[in-house]
This record gives structure tokens, C-alpha cells and sequence, in this order.
């Protein structure tokens, strides 16, 4: 009978623990079922904010340089500035025209150029002032500039120590109050008109050294010239130049309202073909194109070359491949094909000798001119012709470690 007893105490203990025992298994099992819904969602909601951050800098990069169009001419600019240690930014009627927050990259003073009746980017330009030269190249560039544009400039990391007398006084005169007080590692904002009034500066001055100037922003509303009086008074001949001097900057002689620099030239009668340099290789390392019928002027600072004298055309000549009375034959090609032709590495091109032929250095490796492309002119108001303007783009690659 006892045995009984104790028999039925241990099953129903046993049962018991069974009972537990499914029980804690069941808890472990919505614990990790909870755990991986958990991950889940954090995973999703990490995928979710790069695309987003993803599409938010795309849609950055494509609304810069531009200004929103509204149902007629702006009136005013919202013009918004940042000055730091790791970011320069810069907004105008609240969106984005220009941002460098990369690390190490483009010290110095940044320098943008706007238009004064539409408010759009004309030019920007890095000048590395904490190094020796830079102070001098910004000034030549400031000099280049049509009269009246907007002027901002803000600095990154450093730009005072190698910002000698001569570009301090330059800054003085164009009414900035603390560009000659500039000192190591301080943040700064100017904006004025070129040869104008100033509209704004600030400056935060870095207490002690290893520190930087604080963070600084500048918010001006500006009031924008109508569209005409920052036109030259050209004649309708002049229209090409019109429309590039429009959009872009630092081409004083190009732009000059009073006396202009002539921009076409007469090309040589002679065929234009350029020699390889490495033709066995099948290697050229230069993106030539052709250009048939009416050439429209290549609008954007992206677009804008190297000007080159008739001398250079004629040294091009000399280098020429094979020469027909009719026809001309070029050799073209290079590792990464840069005529844009299907099939191999190495190209023959044959085109009527009497169209225009247009060389566009865009892609060019052995030449280092990476940032150039032609402006054309070819119409019934003027020559068949052409010209080509140096770039006034900042480069992309200058990497620097922070002052």
C-alpha cells in the first residue's frame, strides 16, 4: 500500500516537471522567436535609413547649382552659410548648392560665385590657404570676376596660415573687417558684392591652440537685380557669348562688357588628326569626337576647356596620321574607350574633310586634363570656329590632413 503511495507521489512529481519542462521550453521558444523579430525589424529599419540617406544626398547632388523656379522671375535669395572644422555648407532658397563634408579633403577657403539676378552658381573654387600660393591663386581668380556678382566665402579646417599681407588687404578692400584679423584654425563667412556692398561676415576665433573656431551660420535675405542689368550690352552676334557668360565665371576677358576677347578662330584648311603617341600599344590615352552642322555652346562650368592658340592647332597638324584630299582617317582608342566606340580597344574613324572636327580632352589621361571640354562657335551670326577655355572647377581629389 505504501509502495502505491509513493508510486503515485512521484508520477504526478514527475508529471509536474514535465509540465515545467514544456512550459520552459515554450518561454525559450517565444524568447527567440521575440529575438529574431526584434532583429528583424532593427535590420529592415537600418536598410530603410541608408536608402533613404542614399536618395537624400542623390537628390542633393541633383538640386546643386540650381535655384527653384517659381511662376516668374525671383525677387530675393535666402542665402544660408556654414563654416566649420569638417563642413562648409552652403544653401540658397533652402536648398542645397554646395556641400564638402569629407574628412581630410579640400582645406581652406571655399569661394562660390553667384549669379545676382538669378541667384544660380556660377563658380566655386577651394583655395587651400593654409599652404603657400593658394592665397595668390584666389586672388587672381577673385579678379577674373564680372563686377556685381555675389561673393561668398567660408572656411574648412584652416585657412588663415599661409593668407599672406597682400591677400588679407584684398580681402580689407572688398570691406571685410576680419580677413586681416584671421587667425589659425578660425572659422569665417563673407559675403559681399564684387566691387559692392557687404552683406554679411562673421567670425569665431579658435581660444586656444589645438582647438578650432566654433561652428558658424549666416542667414541673409538678398535682393536680386533684374535679369537685364547683369547682361552685357552685346549686339545679337555676341548671343553665344551672352549665354555663356551667363552661367559661368572667371573669365574676365571672355566677359569683359567693354571689350571682349575674340572667340572664334578660323580653323586650319588642313586635315585635323591627332598621332598616337603609343600607337603600336593601341593606346592613345585621349577621347576625340566629331562634331557635324550646328555646334549650341556647352553651358555649364563642367563643360568649359583649355584655351588653346592657333600655334597649339597647328602643332596638332604636324601630328596628324594619314591625310587624304577628301576624307580623313584617325586612329582612336585607349584602355578604358574613351571615344565611346563599341568593339576593340583600338578604332579607325573616316569622316568628310570638310566638316568640323572637335577634340574633346574630357577624358584625356597622358594630357592630365581630365576637367576640360571645348566651348564651339558655329553659325550664320559668326566664322565657323572654335575656342576653348580653361576649367575653373575646384578639384575633387585634393587630399590633405586636417591643420
Amino acid at each position: 500500500m505504501l509502495s502505491l503511495v509513493i508510486h503515485g507521489v512521484m508520477k504526478t512529481q514527475i508529471m509536474k516537471m514535465l509540465r515545467r519542462k514544456k512550459w520552459l521550453t515554450r518561454l525559450l521558444q517565444s524568447g527567440v522567436l521575440l529575438i529574431l523579430v526584434v532583429t528583424a525589424i532593427i535590420n529592415i529599419s537600418f536598410i530603410m535609413n541608408r536608402h533613404e540617406r542614399k536618395d537624400g544626398y542623390r537628390e542633393s547632388k541633383t538640386r546643386e547649382d540650381s535655384v527653384p523656379e517659381g511662376d516668374g522671375p525671383p525677387t530675393q535669395l535666402s542665402l544660408g552659410v556654414t563654416s566649420s572644422k569638417s563642413l562648409v555648407y552652403v544653401t540658397v532658397n533652402g536648398q542645397t548648392v554646395y556641400q564638402d563634408d569629407d574628412f581630410d579633403v579640400n582645406r581652406g577657403i571655399h569661394l562660390l560665385v553667384l549669379n545676382q539676378a538669378t541667384g544660380k552658381v556660377m563658380a566655386k573654387q577651394v583655395f587651400d590657404t593654409y599652404s603657400s600660393g593658394e592665397d595668390q591663386a584666389m586672388l587672381d581668380f577673385i579678379d577674373r570676376i564680372s563686377k556685381n556678382r555675389i561673393l561668398v566665402f567660408t572656411i574648412k579646417d584652416e585657412g588663415s596660415f599661409q593668407l599672406k599681407p597682400e591677400a588679407r588687404s584684398a580681402l580689407r578692400g572688398m570691406g571685410s573687417v576680419t580677413g586681416e584679423k584671421l587667425a589659425f584654425r578660425d572659422m569665417w563667412i563673407f559675403i559681399c558684392y564684387k566691387g559692392g556692398q557687404v552683406v554679411s561676415e562673421r567670425h569665431s576665433k579658435a581660444d586656444k591652440m589645438g582647438d578650432w573656431g566654433e561652428r558658424i551660420t549666416v542667414e541673409e535675405v538678398l535682393k536680386l537685380v533684374p535679369l537685364q542689368e547683369s547682361k552685357c550690352p552685346w549686339s545679337a552676334t555676341n548671343s553665344k557669348r551672352q549665354e555663356f557668360c551667363d552661367k559661368v565665371e572667371g573669365y574676365s576677358r571672355v566677359c569683359d562688357c567693354d571689350n571682349p576677347a575674340q572667340l572664334t578662330f578660323h580653323p586650319p584648311k588642313d586635315t585635323l588628326v591627332f598621332e598616337l603617341y603609343n600607337k603600336y600599344e593601341g593606346l592613345q590615352h585621349m577621347s576625340e569626337s566629331v562634331f557635324v552642322g550646328l555646334c549650341e555652346i556647352l553651358g555649364t562650368s563642367q563643360q568649359v576647356a583649355l584655351r588653346r592658340e592657333t600655334e597649339d592647332i597647328k602643332d596638332m597638324m604636324k601630328r596628324r596620321l594619314i591625310t587624304y584630299d577628301e576624307n580623313i582617317e584617325m586612329l582612336s582608342g585607349s584602355q578604358r574607350e574613351g571615344f565611346r566606340l563599341e568593339g576593340s580597344d583600338l578604332d579607325y574613324m573616316f569622316w568628310p574633310n570638310n566638316n568640323r572636327v572637335i577634340m574633346d580632352m574630357s577624358q584625356s589621361e597622358y594630357y592630365n586634363t581630365a576637367n576640360t571640354a571645348l566651348i564651339l562657335s558655329d553659325s550664320s551670326e559668326s566664322p565657323p570656329g572654335f575656342t576653348l577655355l580653361q576649367l575653373l572647377t575646384p578639384t575633387t581629389d585634393r587630399y590633405v590632413q586636417s591643420a
